[in-house]
């Protein structure tokens, strides 16, 4: 890990200044180890835009004589703890999210407790964080409670979301085959279900294009 360039923590709190990070933004991800789609700046743009109403940017940006070396994708909102109104920090996600967390430049893990020090030491105005479904792997959840036992801060940590897989040994044709004829059946029905839907969803935008384009949401 690479401790030894001094790293400087900003905070993004206005859109304008948001929509500015654009390329340094996904240029961090590709270096990163999560580059996910979840996690580019385009997907938070459009998740900011439909659900960040009632909410304040609270992004902070690690950044290093050479560029950003890490990014806390973070907003402060109203949240809840036990029943108790709270005022929150949490991640730019909610249910509709797959997943979330700290976009850190690879071997600069260390930074994840760096950001949860400034959290604890400088960012004023809240009453608890919360770090939904996190993607991050053993080392960064390790970095980050190190850095809250040895500030002697209290933290609970629950598991999130779980998508269950089944792993196949062969090639898909000899799996389906060897699966029951039930199974087979349902299988079949649910792929040709989802491309009825495709095919009327297609069908209804085109529709709709051609009887006035002018009503089309400049988002489609």
């Amino acid at each position: 890990m690479e401790h030894n360039q001094s790293i400087e923590l900003k905070t993004v709190t206005t859109f304008g200044e948001f929509l500015e990070l654009q390329h340094d933004w996904n240029s961090l991800l590709e270096q990163s180890g999560n580059d996910k789609v979840f996690l580019t700046h385009e997907w938070f743009t459009a998740w900011w835009q439909a659900f960040g109403d009632d909410k304040e940017l609270f992004i902070i940006l690690a950044v290093g004589r050479d560029g950003i070396h890490g990014i806390a994708p973070l907003m402060r909102c109203k949240n809840s703890f036990r029943g108790i109104p709270a005022r929150g920090i949490e991640f730019l996600a909610n249910n509709d999210s797959p997943g979330c967390g700290f976009i850190l430049k690879k071997n600069h893990e260390y930074l994840a407790g760096t950001i949860i020090s400034f959290l604890l030491n400088d960012a004023k105005g809240w009453d608890v964080t919360l770090f939904k479904n996190m993607i991050h792997d053993k080392a960064v959840n390790s970095i980050m409670v190190k850095v809250l036992e040895e500030a002697g801060k209290k933290y609970i940590i629950n598991h999130g979301l779980n998508s269950p897989y089944i792993v196949i040994n062969t090639d898909w044709d000899t799996y389906f085959k060897g699966l029951s004829s039930k199974s087979r059946k349902t299988i079949r029905n649910v792929c040709n279900r989802i491309k009825r839907l495709g095919e009327d969803r297609k069908s209804t935008r085109l529709n709709s294009s051609h009887t006035d384009i002018s009503r089309m949401p400049s988002s489609a």
